[in-house]
Formats: C-alpha cells, structure tokens, sequence
C-alpha cells in the first residue's frame, strides 16, 4: 500500500489523494475510545486542571492500548 502512494505522489505530487483512493480499515470501537482518553488525560495533566472528568490516568490508558495493539 504504500508503494502505491509513492507512485501516485510521483505521478502528481498535488492531486496524489485522487490518484490514489485508500481504503483503510476502520480503528476498533476500543482503540477509538482509548485514542480519545490519551488526548483528554494529557490535557489533564499537561494544564494540572481537570478539564475531562472520569477519564483514567495517562499511563493506564497506555496499557489498555498496548494490550489491544499486536506487538
């Protein structure tokens, strides 16, 4: 898949996405909750104020995504 997208990009290095149409699978309901968690923790922690209420601490999240991630 990514020749493809180098080959598109020589073709035409502006119109590259119309040449070439990638369909890539779709995240897991799971990945996509932890992603969204990663972004509300970090905001969290990095401004030291609770913006996201309920959300789990940086370092667990990480380890629920590396549990779902082939290594």
């Amino acid at each position: 898949m990514q020749g493809s997208v180098e080959d598109a990009k020589k073709k035409d290095r502006q119109h590259w996405k119309s040449i070439c149409r990638l369909n890539p699978e779709p995240l897991p309901s799971r990945l996509k909750l932890l992603i969204s968690q990663i972004y509300c923790a970090c905001t969290n922690e990095i401004t030291e104020n609770e913006w996201f209420k309920d959300v789990p601490p940086v370092k667990e999240i990480l380890k629920d995504i590396k549990e779902i991630l082939p290594s």
